[in-house]
């Protein structure tokens, strides 16, 4: 609808002369300059004020919808940064009663069957519909919303890296944190995190390939654990990010770390929970071959078949028993990410990547503060971590008791502690990492940072 304005009494209104439909309250709306309305020519539906003379015939059904969107347009008043009558800006005001008229739009969209009825046909092609059809549609509709009422095209946030669209998040100012996460999770995983950390960083997560709304390729080649690693460079290229902290669980905490050997000071610190399952000598045959298993599964019966027994490994019984609710949400997470996606990154990705034994050369000389956590109770992941702990010069290793794989969703707050603490001590100084065996006790506040955390001198 293209805005007009009219001038009313003091003030002045935003009348749409396109509208399908007309809706007023009795009193001071119903009560507007007869010019004004005459401009509209949509049927009116304003009840009968009482100090009016007469009556007009209106659709008390309509009227039921229009005090329904009201309603929602008083809650979002009481938002001092949101509601119109704190900033008077006739753009806002637009914007806001576009967005709650879309409230019954979409109520009878989702009930009515009638191609020709007027309130589910009304506002038909504001909305790209591809943006409801989402894992979580309250979280990415909202800012779709406000850009339709403005009149603008609706998007959802992507980078591309090597014509592969990525979806990511973004919240809070200041220093970055690139959150990546792992195989049997998504960007929502990272939620406790970036609540915590947004509040003084710039915090974003993003989905990898194969995991919606992230672009999911039929070509097996589009997935590979190397292109995991330049989807990192890609998204930091795109949103214009020159160094960052990179956090990652499992699969991300792989990429993060194969990163971090190339970055060449792109990145000033590395968390790394529950890296490297599967690359002790003494594992990869058996774990080349139970991915193998489990795409064909995927493939064969669907993660939404799949998603309860992989949530009751031995490795996740630990979530289940502290947050019952949080292993909840994680199988309900779980079932709705896709199925080829899984299968191809299991079979290219997960089953062909390298042992992290073979990067000991590398890590050897990585000069980037690293903080390497794992559950105790992490099996696949305890002797991974005490190798790049002894390896990586300066590395801390935080083992947390009686915790599984997720440790990030099972002891969020003390997983969020001991960042707060690395990312504390390594912003306090200017100098490069070195190692801790060569340095002076004045030299690099980075290194102490991970000596402490490897101490549990920091909590």
């Amino acid at each position: 609808m293209k805005p007009t304005t009219s001038a009313c009494g003091e003030g002045s209104r935003l009348v749409s002369k396109s509208a399908s439909i007309r809706l007023a309250d009795p009193g001071y709306d119903g009560l507007l300059d007869q010019r004004i309305w005459h401009e509209v020519t949509a049927p009116g539906q304003t009840p009968t004020a009482k100090r009016s003379r007469g009556s007009i015939c209106f659709s008390p059904y309509l009227y039921r919808i229009s005090n329904r969107g009201e309603r929602t347009f008083n809650r979002i008043q009481q938002y001092p940064l949101a509601g119109t009558r704190h900033d008077k800006l006739a753009a806002n005001c637009l914007a806001f009663v576009q967005l709650v008229s879309l409230w019954p739009w979409l109520d009878c969209r989702s009930q009515c069957a009638s191609s020709n009825c007027p309130v589910s046909n009304f506002g038909l092609g504001m909305i790209d519909t591809s943006v409801i059809a989402t894992s979580d549609p309250q979280r990415h509709v909202i800012g779709g919303m406000f850009a339709v009422a403005r009149g603008e095209a609706v998007t959802m946030p992507f980078v591309i890296s090597d014509g592969i669209r990525l979806y990511f998040e973004e919240y809070g100012e200041g220093y970055p944190i690139i959150f990546i996460h792992e195989f049997e999770a998504d960007l929502h995983s990272w939620e406790a995190q970036v609540r915590h950390f947004s509040r003084s960083y710039r915090c974003i997560a993003y989905n990898a390939r194969g995991y919606p709304p992230s672009d999911v390729p039929d070509d097996p080649a589009a997935y590979g654990w190397e292109l995991a690693v330049r989807d990192i460079e890609a998204v930091m290229a795109a949103l214009s990010i020159r160094r960052a902290h990179l956090v990652g669980s499992s699969m991300g905490a792989y990429a993060a770390l194969l990163f971090g050997l190339r970055s060449n000071g792109a990145v000033s610190a590395i968390v790394a929970a529950g890296a490297g399952a599967g690359s002790p000598a003494s594992d990869q045959e058996e774990w080349a071959r139970n991915a193998s298993v489990l795409a064909r599964a995927l493939n064969a019966r669907g993660i939404a078949g799949l998603a309860a027994k992989m949530a009751s490994h031995s490795t996740r019984r630990r979530l289940m028993q502290k947050d019952p609710k949080g292993w909840n949400v994680f199988v309900k997470r779980l079932k709705q990410l896709s199925s080829p996606g899984m299968s191809n990154t299991l079979l290219q990705c997960q089953a062909l990547r390298p042992s992290l034994f073979e990067f000991r050369d590398q890590f050897s000389k990585m000069n980037v503060p690293v903080l390497l956590a794992v559950g105790d109770e992490d099996n696949p992941c305890l002797q991974t971590g005490l190798m790049l702990k002894s390896t990586i010069p300066g590395a801390g290793l935080w083992v947390c008791p009686n915790t599984g794989h997720a440790i990030n969703l099972e002891e969020p707050a003390a997983f969020n502690a001991q960042l707060e603490a690395l990312f504390t001590m390594v912003e306090r100084t200017s100098c490069p990492h070195s190692d801790v065996r060569k340095q002076s006790s004045s030299h690099d506040d980075a290194a102490r940072a991970v000596r402490l955390l490897a101490g549990g001198a920091i909590a």
